[in-house]
């Protein structure tokens, strides 16, 4: 789907200075694992094996971000299927 591409190109737009696509995908595979509030997938990344490199805020602005480009995002993934 290369949403790797779409969080590089969404993550330059918004000026962000995480990692989008390494924190989306931690939060996707959290909530497969253990679904539950942003706060607690945050704290819960503290016992995997490979730690995020980003903060709490940084999880919440790409929530943020994400809502607002989710029609791009849509967009991006029909025409790169």
């Amino acid at each position: 789907l290369k949403v790797d591409e779409i969080c590089e190109d969404i993550s330059k737009r918004h000026k962000f200075s995480f990692d989008l696509n390494e924190c989306l995908a931690f939060m996707v595979f959290d909530r497969v694992i253990n679904p539950s509030s942003k706060l607690s997938t945050f704290e819960s990344t503290s016992s995997y094996l490979l730690r995020p490199e980003y903060d709490i805020q940084h999880l919440y602005r790409a929530l943020s971000v994400l809502a607002l480009e989710s029609k791009t995002i849509s967009i991006w993934i029909q025409f790169n299927e």
